[in-house]
Order: C-alpha cells, then structure tokens, then sequence
C-alpha cells in the first residue's frame, strides 16, 4: 500500500474515534460494548463465532462502532481485521428493535468507521465486505425509520 495513503487512512481513523467520542453522549454506550466486540472479534479472529458473540452485538447498534475505534485506536489493520470488523458492524444493526438505547439505533459513527475503512485496504474481499455491511447498515436504518410511528 501507498505510504502517503497508509497515513491518510491512519489520520482518518484517528478523526473517526475522535468524533465517535464528542458526538457519543457517554450514557448511550452501553458498558458491555466494548467487551461484546472484543469477544466476537476474538472469536472471528480464531475462526469461529457464537452465538453468545452474536447476541451481545445485537445490543449494541452505533455503539459497536465507537468501541471498535477504542479497540483499534492507533492500530495498523490487516485486511482479514477489516473484514472482522465490517462483520461486527453488520452484525450489531442486525434487528435495531432490539438495541437497547435508542440513539444508537441511528448508524451515524458505523457508516462514518466504514467509510474510513474503505480507505485502508485495497484488498478485494475486505472493500467487498465493507460495502456489503454499508449496504446492510442503512437499509436496516431505513427499513426501521419506516415502520416506526411518528413521534
């Protein structure tokens, strides 16, 4: 990988946790995302997944997305982490009803760590998944802010 873009997408990385922190009320992330997203990576990483990984995530929502940025804050991602990480994302907007906060049913820091992702890696596969998670992520929003009443 270029090196000029190596550091452009470390800059864009460190942007996205900085502005996952401001625009993140503390109350809306619940305590347990970190731990939920570090278990379900842990697992992805050694090529299996749970049930017990998936169901924490589900909780979760944007607030998956900030912990990823403190998990890997500073960090040099490989593409099959990338890929990993697109999973979770996807992955915790799988039913926004379940969410637990209601703000963090909004994808906002999610697109906004995909979006940054997209500019680390040219591999293939992990833009595929990036894409994919994107296209799932705002199609749930979408589908959710529909059949919700209006207030």
């Amino acid at each position: 990988m270029n090196p000029n873009r190596t550091f452009i997408a470390a800059r864009l990385l460190a942007l996205c946790a900085i502005c996952a922190a401001i625009s993140v009320p503390s109350f809306s992330q619940p305590s347990n995302a970190i731990g939920s997203v570090q278990l379900a990576l842990t697992q992805l990483s050694h090529g299996h997944y749970s049930a017990e990984g998936e169901k924490g995530l589900a909780r979760n929502g944007d607030a998956s997305a900030v912990a990823i940025t403190k998990v890997f804050a500073g960090k040099t991602l490989t593409p099959a982490e990338i890929s990993n990480i697109a999973l979770v994302v996807k992955q915790s907007f799988e039913f926004l009803g379940g969410i637990e906060n209601q703000e963090d049913r909004e994808p906002r820091t999610a697109l906004f760590l995909l979006n940054s992702l997209s500019h680390l890696t040219d591999d293939p596969k992990a833009n595929a998944d990036i894409r994919s998670a994107s296209t799932f992520v705002q199609s749930q929003y979408s589908e959710y802010i529909k059949s919700e009443p209006a207030q």
